[in-house]
């Protein structure tokens, strides 16, 4: 039994047992590298991990649900019990020289502060795949309380919720969940039912309609009433259709996809009971894969989950961050809605995963952490028309712009590349802002780079010019 000390710590020995705690707790994760290990002893308040594919952001996340579950907040907390002794202090010195097995169970009950129960725990992906591999690795670590965290998919979690309190927006428990094939179906009946032309109002492209109307929240009389003041006859049709479509749906007691993650939101805001058993329930939730969210998911996890929030993401960043999957890439938009919703996500960002790929000899000087801290990126595919980049740049006001590899490839032949270079870097040069390459594989390209733009670095290396 853990009883009160008689005497207090001095200050400079509650200092020493908190890093001596850290240091104990960091050797249980020795096979993560140093930005892996950050992350994963990271317990107190809202993250969001910046990482390129196959940099082990999965691995993060299941060690970081192994440390919350074993040692709570202890790796990145100055609170000492009251319980701890000199003689504690003393142990704990000791087994970080000589950390021998026997000694392993005391390490970690004298570590371990406020540990999180298994089921205080939502670890979310968004493919069924990705949901069963990180319960069977969760279980693999942990062993069987593995199975009381909720590891699932998004879709999954929400219908979880809604099979709990979903009555309380007259649907019945039992709901039939649609897919695309039988929504098809239902708006295929409609439109034949309403005279309207499949060819003029394609069943697929009727149903991409609603979607977005769900993803902004409006159900079908919303829907109406907008396209009714907008004024478009086409889309009133379209209105009609998703009443008649919602109406139908309603009926048969079923939902769509979409419907899932809008009814989970409408029951969260609606009812305070509901919203606050899962505030209650959730110490921490994880979230791999941010960039596949979208508004309407960022506003549920803001209603529902209001303790911990705890994200993982791949791909683009205002951060240093590598990326080989531009398609995966985070957009502005997403990164300023997290911040809109988690504020104090201020200086809880942790970046640069996996090491960087030497193109010289020339060692990063002492910019490095500055750019580490402020860069942000930029792809063609934004950037090539002139889209968002001011906006973006006006939201972060960074130090650094990054371009990444599909600005940089072929530069040197591609006449439009060159264009978009040189419009990009007499802009930010305007503000001030340093301009970093990355993605340069060629010697022809870095001679282009050196002699025809005003790029300062190259792959994270300051770039010497001739003077």
């Amino acid at each position: 039994r853990m009883e009160k000390r008689d005497t207090m710590l001095e200050r400079d020995q509650e200092l020493r047992f908190c890093r001596a705690r850290r240091a104990a707790i960091a050797m249980d994760f020795q096979n993560l590298n140093p930005e892996q290990c950050k992350a994963a002893l990271c317990t107190d308040g809202p993250l969001l991990l910046l990482a390129g594919a196959g940099s082990g952001k999965t691995t993060v996340l299941i060690h970081r649900v192994a440390n919350l579950i074993k040692y709570g907040c202890g790796a990145d907390s100055n609170e000492v019990p009251d319980w701890i002794t000199e003689e504690d202090l003393t142990f704990l010195e000791g087994y970080l020289m000589n950390p021998a097995p026997e000694k392993k169970e005391r390490q970690e009950r004298i570590c371990a502060l406020n540990p999180a129960a298994p089921w205080s725990i939502i670890a979310i992906t968004f493919t069924n795949k990705a949901a069963g591999e990180l319960k069977e690795r969760l279980e693999r670590m942990l062993g069987p309380q593995a199975l009381d965290v909720w590891a699932s998919t998004f879709h999954s979690a929400c219908v979880r919720i809604l099979r709990r309190d979903i009555e309380k927006l007259g649907f019945d428990r039992s709901f039939t969940i649609y897919d695309t094939d039988d929504s098809l179906r239902v708006i295929k009946d409609i439109v034949k039912e309403q005279g309207l032309d499949d060819k003029m109002f394609p069943p697929r492209s009727i149903l991409g309609y609603i979607s977005r109307a769900k993803d902004a929240m409006e159900l079908s009389g919303e829907y109406m009433a907008k396209c009714q003041k907008d004024g478009d006859l086409r889309l009133i049709k379209i209105a009609r259709v998703y009443q008649a479509y919602e109406k139908r749906l309603w009926e048969a007691n079923a939902l769509d996809f979409d419907d899932i993650i809008l009814h989970t939101v409408r029951l969260l805001e609606a009812h305070e009971d509901v919203r606050s058993y899962y505030q209650n329930k959730f110490r921490y939730v994880l979230i791999d894969e941010y960039q596949e969210m979208d508004k309407l998911y960022v506003i549920e996890l803001a209603t529902c989950f209001g303790a911990t929030m705890e994200f993982l993401k791949r791909g683009y960043s205002y951060d240093i961050c590598i990326n080989s999957f531009p398609s995966e890439r985070l957009n502005d938009g997403q990164i300023k809605l997290f911040f809109d919703y988690f504020p104090d996500m201020e200086g809880r960002i942790i970046v640069e995963m996996v090491e960087y790929t030497e193109l010289n000899k020339n060692k990063w000087d002492a910019k490095k952490e500055e750019i580490s801290t402020h860069a942000m990126k930029v792809a063609l595919d934004d950037y090539s028309t002139g889209n968002n980049d001011d906006a973006a740049v006006e939201y972060f006001n960074p130090h650094y712009v990054k371009f990444d590899r599909s600005l940089i490839t072929d530069v040197n032949i591609d006449k439009e590349k060159q264009r978009v270079i040189s419009e990009l870097t007499d802009r930010f040069g305007r503000r001030g802002i340093k301009i970093i390459a990355e993605g340069v594989e060629t010697e022809e390209e870095l001679d282009y780079i050196r002699n025809n733009t005003s790029i300062d670095y190259v792959q994270g290396y300051y770039l010497a010019r001739p003077q």
